[in-house]
């Protein structure tokens, strides 16, 4: 199973029993569900708001900006998979492939500084997310979470749980911690969230037990993204579907997106080499204005096949550009008090996450030896402008 933030994709049933990393990464309707808050509100039977026709008032227009690569003389990136940035504007790239899986750059592109795998891992064997707190704290998750301040030093590391596989988290300025995953303990199992204090202390939530893991992963597999205090929202890959929680387990709002060209679904091999990967929630993003800006991962228009690959013979690693001429990008911006979906774009481009109110990145390779990070800008635009 590949378990990264940007690039999380399920293994089929033959890799998940060798546990190698083998696998690879119309209607316009919003459906609003309020829930009254309470630990137990999964519970409830949620008042569902209705729109029928989303207004759709803007375009997103894109310009790359910027490209993130190691500095000549260093390894080149394989395979990007999450991006991160802090409130200094630097960029925190995790190349889950390679031996220096951290790289940090400027807010200008420029590299910094590398996080070695033996510092990043603390004897584990794959670093899986990354999260920054204020103003410049990584947080490295691979086992447990390693936190190293703004020179990359280590401040401490601390175990999560035994056996957790967590695809994404959350840091709160509180230092609290969000987590997205299966724990596998008798309080924590079968729920898809997860929440760890200062302490230690330790909650877990998000659907009923019998609801929350149905045998396949992408059920707690997806994004997690800040709403303000202690509000965040979550989301699963497989359907476009976001809802909004505080840390305590209180359900607030779901946004259920109606698309045609979105079908929700339940298994998938993670591969794109052999059949057009579905469509993928990969990233949220709540803005200043507190909408929510969504990155969805589709099936490139054209896509084909690599050549020589079929079901039958298992994949070997994914390359940048394998991953590239797979997927486009499809950028949504939605008003979450309206119901609506503001605007909408498909780009050309292998986008892995939103990291800004305007900045989004993607995976971009030229060769073997110039695989970078894009960093595009963003804007709303009238439908008459794009």
């Amino acid at each position: 199973m590949i378990e990264a933030v940007g690039l999380s994709v399920p293994a089929s049933s033959r890799w998940r029993r060798r546990r190698k990393a083998r696998s690879w990464v119309g209607r316009w309707a919003v459906t609003l569900s309020f829930l009254a808050p309470g630990p137990a509100a999964f519970a409830l039977q949620p008042l569902i708001v209705r729109t029928p026709r989303a207004r759709v008032v803007s375009g997103v227009e894109l310009t790359r900006v910027t490209t993130l690569r190691p500095p000549q003389g260093e390894r080149a990136f394989v395979l990007p998979s999450a991006v991160v940035r802090d409130q200094r504007g630097a960029f925190y790239v995790l190349d889950w492939i390679s031996p220096n899986p951290v790289w940090v750059f400027d807010a200008a592109g420029k590299p910094l500084r590398r996080i070695p795998r033996e510092q990043a891992l603390m004897n584990r064997t794959i670093v899986r997310a990354l999260a920054v707190a204020a103003p410049d704290t990584l947080y490295v998750l691979s086992g447990g979470s390693v936190i190293f301040d703004g020179a990359g030093r280590v401040v401490r590391s601390q175990d999560i749980a035994p056996d957790a596989s967590i695809f994404a988290f959350l840091v709160f300025p509180n230092g609290e911690l969000v987590l997205q995953g299966i724990i596998a303990t008798a309080e924590g199992f079968g729920y898809p969230l997860h929440t760890i204090g200062v302490q230690g202390e330790s909650a877990s939530f998000g659907a009923g037990k019998n609801e929350a893991f149905d045998g396949h992963p992408t059920r707690v597999m997806g994004s997690l993204a800040h709403a303000g205090g202690n509000r965040f929202w979550a989301n699963a890959i497989r359907e476009y579907r976001v809802s909004l929680w505080t840390s305590r387990g209180e359900l607030q709002r779901v946004i259920d997106r109606r698309a045609d060209w979105f079908e929700p679904w339940t298994g998938w091999d993670g591969r794109f080499d052999v059949a057009p990967p579905p469509p993928r929630l990969i990233s949220t993003w709540q803005d200043r204005a507190g909408r929510l800006i969504t990155l969805t991962s589709v099936a490139a228009r054209g896509w084909a096949p690599v050549a020589g690959r079929d079901h039958a013979r298992e994949a070997p690693p994914p390359t940048a550009a394998e991953f590239e001429r797979a997927n486009d990008s499809v950028i949504e911006v939605i008003d979450p008090k309206q119901g609506t979906v503001v605007a909408t774009q498909r780009i050309r481009a292998a986008l892995i996450a939103i990291v800004s109110d305007s900045l989004a990145v993607g995976v971009s390779s030229d060769t073997a030896k110039s695989v970078g990070v894009d960093v595009w800008k963003f804007r709303l635009v009238p439908p008459k402008a794009r």
